[in-house]
């Protein structure tokens, strides 16, 4: 009997597939890769298994993936970030094409002649 998935292990078996595929890559070849059998690939997907912390560390970095632990307050903003990040017709392995700031910046000339600058607001 399969058990209830949270929305961090749905998102985890989501994001294991979908970068695998991006890749190129079959679940017999990660799994070749990783020493493992293609089974415990298919089911890891499928969310019938639950992978220890070591599984789950050699299958993020055989996709150039990279687990980490962040503030709960800190979830939404990852979250944006992330789906900014693979929107579009980019996959989740290939990096952006042009670098894009996160806030605007105001510029104000200053009583000498110089120029302050500061954080405005977040960009949407």
């Amino acid at each position: 009997m399969k058990a209830k998935s949270t929305r961090a292990q749905t998102d985890l078996i989501r994001t294991i597939a979908a970068v695998r595929k991006s890749k190129g890559l079959t679940q017999a070849a990660l799994a070749a890769n990783l020493g493992m059998p293609q089974a415990q690939i298919s089911r890891v997907e499928r969310g019938l298994n639950v992978p220890q912390l070591d599984t789950l560390q050699n299958l993020a970095g055989a996709l150039d993936l990279q687990l980490m632990l962040i503030p709960r307050a800190l979830g939404p903003v990852v979250r944006a970030l992330i789906a900014d990040y693979t929107s579009g017709d980019r996959s989740p392995a290939e990096p952006p094409t042009e670098e894009r700031p996160l806030y605007r910046i105001q510029a104000e000339e200053t009583a000498d002649g110089g120029t302050r600058a500061e954080r405005a607001d977040a960009l949407e």
